[in-house]
């Protein structure tokens, strides 16, 4: 059996608390798959990788910006085609569309024009690509760095 549909999961608040995961504050949804995995890593102990790339900070080098990530030590990958849903910006803070390449668990991202680029962002529109993935094949949140 694939799916079930027309069912319910109960949790223990208890789970949820020690996992992170209950933001009064926040309306939620996610995929059970998200939640059972965090379960398993922070309630269970278990070593393994729980959360898509969460970019963590981005460095210049020359006319692109290198965005690090947590949660990519396997590196990263783009699914479904060419990575897209990338911008650049300057101190200006008027952002273009920007090309992005993997390097292993970092990306590097230009955009031609910006020769000295400072914030970096990743689906930020109504309906953005989003293909970026670590190697265990979860996605990406959208985000916003600066430098």
């Amino acid at each position: 059996m694939d799916a079930l549909s027309g069912c319910a999961l109960l949790v223990r608040r208890e789970v949820f608390e020690q996992a992170g995961l209950l933001d009064e504050a926040c309306f939620f949804s996610f995929e059970d798959l998200d939640f059972a995995l965090a379960a398993r890593a922070a309630v269970y102990g278990e070593d393994i990788e729980y959360s898509g790339p969460l970019a963590r900070e981005v460095t210049r080098e020359g006319s692109s910006l290198r965005v690090w990530f947590d949660h990519a030590t396997s590196g990263l990958e783009s699914r479904g085609g060419a990575l897209r849903s990338f911008e650049v910006a300057g101190a200006d803070g008027s952002f273009i569309a920007a090309d992005a390449r993997i390097e292993r668990s970092t990306l590097v991202v230009s955009a031609p024009g910006i020769d000295a680029p400072v914030h970096v962002r990743y689906g930020w529109s109504n309906s953005p690509e989003c293909r970026l993935y670590n190697r265990e094949g979860l996605p990406a949140s959208p985000f916003t760095v600066s430098r």
